[in-house]
């Protein structure tokens, strides 16, 4: 193999190594907490950022695979170092920052980098009742148990209710509506929401026995 085939695999093999494990950690924390989409150069930038975390994180493994001689003593645990570093490591260190804004103490002192309101309180997965006034002058209801699901940025606004309620004409939730699959609301149907707190007296069923 020429040289310059040489320096071309060394310099691809130090890129991915740069890259690789943040645009990994990136990725899954991505799908743990909305975020905006970045542009290809901005993912390159929190790549190597993630990437030099992930080592800082993982040091000992790092220093065990670079020892030349520790690939001959001991190969398996240099592979397993190595999959921790490049796989392992990316997407642990993704699930622990993710869960650090789930930390009720640091919480109440930063600011989550949620995109939307509405991200940052249908993640929470709280229980309530939610009553959407419809642009055609009518209001439909439900209960947000377990099953439920929010579409999330840059998508946010659609609406999965499992649980339907029927509502007078006040606004106020009477019953619940009998074999009911749920409700489907998407966000232009809509102007507003509001959220009232529910108390579930079965946590097996997620669901209200009434709502009088």
């Amino acid at each position: 193999m020429q040289l310059k085939d040489t320096l071309s695999l060394n310099s691809l093999g130090l890129f991915l190594a740069f890259v690789w494990p943040g645009w990994l950690a990136a990725r899954t924390y991505g799908h743990l907490m909305p975020m905006r989409r970045l542009e290809w150069k901005d993912s390159i930038t929190e790549g190597v950022f993630f990437s030099t975390i992930n080592y800082i994180v993982f040091l000992p493994a790092a220093l065990f695979v670079l020892r030349n001689d520790n690939f001959k003593a001991y190969p398996w645990s240099c592979w397993g170092c190595i999959a921790l570093l490049l796989f392992i490591g990316p997407v642990l260190l993704a699930i622990v920052y993710r869960q650090l804004f789930r930390w009720k103490w640091l919480a109440k002192r930063i600011q989550a980098p949620y995109p939307t309101p509405w991200d940052y309180f249908f993640d929470k997965r709280e229980q309530c009742f939610i009553l959407a006034h419809l642009k055609s002058g009518a209001m439909v209801g439900g209960f947000w148990g377990r099953d439920s699901y929010a579409s999330s940025f840059p998508r946010d606004g659609d609406l999965y209710i499992t649980t339907a309620c029927k509502v007078d004409q006040n606004g106020v939730f009477t019953e619940v509506v009998e074999q009911s699959k749920g409700i489907l609301i998407r966000k232009e149907d809509y102007t507003y929401l509001e959220l009232f707190a529910a108390t579930v007296p079965s946590q097996r069923q997620q669901e209200p026995e009434n709502v009088g």
